[in-house]
């Protein structure tokens, strides 16, 4: 099954212009390492890991902040609070489920006159098939962290 649309390349046009951005971590439950996928399925199987927050995922996360606060004219600081994310793996009578989720607050501090605008978003995502493997499963999180941004965003328009 293909991955979810991704919503990040629309363009919002936004009026603000990122001065920093910060990504803070804050989930209560971080696992050491991130969920590998088995290799042979077992009948009701759940695995669910909330994966330690990597530069790749900073840098998705970042990639949607500067493509969409760019071109504005108010220079704003974003802060990225990461509520909650996980990565859960399940099998099926016929088939393996990947599911990915994410909980994000955005706050965009406009520095100019000290105005803070926050909003908060939840992306949940899910492909189900019989050959599902470590990379699209990555492809999926990363979707689902792009996406849950880019929902906040949409909230500023």
């Amino acid at each position: 099954m293909p991955l979810p649309a991704d919503i990040s390349h629309a363009d919002l046009t936004l009026s603000y212009k990122f001065k920093s951005i910060e990504i803070r971590d804050e989930r209560t439950s971080i696992d050491s390492s991130d969920l590998i996928t088995p290799k042979v399925s077992f009948t009701k199987k759940l695995i669910k890991v909330s994966p330690p927050l990597t530069n790749v995922h900073k840098d998705s996360l970042g990639f949607v902040l500067k493509k969409q606060l760019s071109n504005g004219q108010t220079e704003v600081n974003v802060t990225v609070h990461l509520l909650d994310s996980f990565k859960e793996f399940s099998t099926l009578p016929m088939e393996d489920k990947e599911k990915a989720k994410c909980l994000v607050k955005l706050k965009i501090d406009l520095e100019q006159d000290g105005n803070l605008k926050t909003c908060s978003a939840t992306a949940e995502y899910f492909v189900t098939g019989k050959d599902v493997n470590d990379k699209g499963f990555e492809q999926l999180y990363i979707r689902t962290l792009k996406n849950s941004v880019q929902t906040c965003l949409n909230e500023f328009k």
